[in-house]
Order: structure tokens, then sequence, then C-alpha cells
């Protein structure tokens, strides 16, 4: 049976996988050739990703090395996420979407870490090793960041919707500020786990990591009060707002409407004067 729309715990226990197949050999090819400005958040050839969902979908062992995908490294970038996307119950599971959210949203910040983890314990295994696999791989591709311009927000910013998913805002197709800020939880939640795999992901109790005095916490994200309607809104606002007309909720979704990834904040720049011929003889006497 094809790996794609079929229960993730079903799939790999009827083909004896650790991991979906299909997503180990999309994280390689990626690691190995798709360390490209965009990754993940640009789309591919659609005929492409087609035609790559139907060598996967057949059992077959795709060769991504051939040169039809070696020119178009983000189809499979594109199928990763779509693969994810068609999960009948998400990654990290329609069950437990509420307490993830609450995790991000009412826990104080210091208590966010153990939070998480343990709300990540709850998911069945199959979910936990492929979602610790896929996080292992994201957070990896985020530290080539000055490469691919795709740090942990962006990453997480293309990846939330396809990973945490709520029934009732996709059986309801809500917009405006609710959907804006679903969206934005969800990508919270992503950054989140992104910016703490090590110790998310360390086997260990969860009361642990609260006093755990070795380990770096990293600042996490807040999330924004729903305000009445502004003129301007934040470049993350922006980017957020751009992003829930993708939400699978919604019956289109163009993959490659993400806005393009400004340089983060702090980044200098420096602007050359040319001087004329006269004063440079001058200034250099």
């Amino acid at each position: 049976a094809s790996a794609f729309g079929c229960d993730l715990t079903e799939y790999l226990e009827s083909s004896g996988q650790d991991v979906p197949y299909v997503l180990k050999s999309c994280a390689e090819f990626i690691e190995t050739h798709g360390i490209v400005d965009g990754i993940y958040r640009l789309s591919g050839v659609t005929s492409n990703i087609q035609r790559l969902r139907q060598e996967f979908g057949s059992d077959q062992c795709p060769d991504l090395t051939r040169e039809v995908y070696l020119q178009d490294i983000h189809c499979v970038g594109s199928l990763c996420k779509l693969y994810s996307r068609e999960l009948p119950n998400p990654l990290l599971t329609y069950e437990l979407y509420e307490k993830f959210t609450e995790a991000v949203s009412h826990c104080p910040e210091e208590g966010q870490l153990a939070q998480i983890q343990n709300v990540i314990q709850e998911l069945p295994p199959s979910h936990y090793r492929t979602l610790e696999y896929l996080i292992r791989h994201l957070a990896h591709i985020a530290s080539f960041s000055s490469k691919t311009n795709m740090h942990a927000r962006n990453l997480a910013l293309v990846w939330a919707p396809n990973l945490l998913r709520s029934k009732e805002i996709e059986a309801t197709g809500c917009n405006g500020d609710a959907a804006f800020l679903a969206v934005r939880v969800q990508q919270v939640v992503i950054e989140f786990i992104l910016n703490h795999v090590d110790q998310i992901f360390n086997n260990g109790a969860p009361s642990s990591l609260e006093n755990d005095e070795n380990r770096p916490i990293m600042k996490s994200q807040t999330l924004p009060a729903l305000s009445p309607p502004m003129k301007l809104v934040s470049l993350e606002e922006a980017q957020a707002r751009s992003l829930a007309t993708n939400h699978p909720a919604r019956k289109e979704r163009r993959e490659n409407s993400l806005p393009e990834i400004v340089p983060p904040m702090g980044t200098l720049f420096h602007t050359v004067l040319e001087l004329p011929d006269n004063k440079r003889k001058l200034s250099s006497k």
C-alpha cells in the first residue's frame, strides 16, 4: 500500500519500518544535495512532484539522484511536506492539538520545555519516532541558514501547518483573526521544538528538565494577544497572515505563496561612495 494518505502507525507496522521510507529518503537527499536557497519554502515543478509521488506510491525505491530531480531539488522538499500534509492524523495528532497550543499559550515561559516534552511523550510511538527524525533533520537544515535563508523560524513557518492541525478549524474553515492566531500558535510550537530538540528528545523524565542547570534553555516565543486591526503589522504577522491562506483547512493551497525571506534583524549594511578622481588623489596625500 502507498505511504501517502495512510495512517502512520498502520503503515509502519505493515511495512516494518521505523520511520516512513519516503521521509527518510527525502531527508537524506536534501541533506546531501539540498543545502540551497529557500529549501522547503520554494515549490518544485508540479509534474516532478507527481512523478516522484507515483514512484514512491508504487512501493518503488526512486533514484533521487536522477538528473530530473537534481535539477529540481525543491520537488523533493515539496514531496516531503506533501507526505506529512496528507497523513489522516497529523504527526502531532488531532488529539493532542489543544495540549500543544496550551503549552505555549498559557504555561509560564520557564515551564514550557517540560510541558512540551510531557505532551510529546503522549504521542503514539510511531508518531514520536517520526517526529524526532523529522525535527532532527530540520534542525540540521537550520544550521545552514547562512546558505539557505531557512533558519528555525522560517522552517517552522512552512512546516507547522503540515504537522499540527485542528479538526475543529478544518471543519469550520475559519479565517480572519481566529485563523491567524491558529497559524501563529502552530508556528510557535514547531519553532520551540526545533530550538529545543536535544532537550526534548533525550529520553529522560520530563520533570528532570526543569531543574537541569546544565542545559541551556533558549527563550521561547510568546504569543501576541489579539488586538483590534491596525494599519501597520510586523514582519512576523505579515508572514503568518500570508501563510494562513495556505492552511490545509482551506480548499485552495499554493505552496509557493510564502513571502520572500528577509535578512534577520540586526544585519548590517554599508554604503560605498565613489569619490571623484581629484578628491581621491587629495585623500591619498
